[in-house]
């Protein structure tokens, strides 16, 4: 089901024990920050409109 595909990210940041590694949660989250930087500034602009 393509719902489920949202959160495959998940499994990205445990450990082999199943542990949250925060270095890899940090490092995912400056990514997906990352990319938000040009629509966020595009919306803010059309709105200023």
């Amino acid at each position: 089901m393509e719902v489920f595909k949202a959160f495959d990210w998940l499994d990205d940041i445990r450990d082999k024990d199943d542990d949250i590694n925060y270095f890899k949660t940090a490092y995912r989250n400056e990514d997906i920050a990352s990319q938000l930087v040009i629509p966020t500034t595009t919306i803010q602009h059309l709105f200023a409109e």
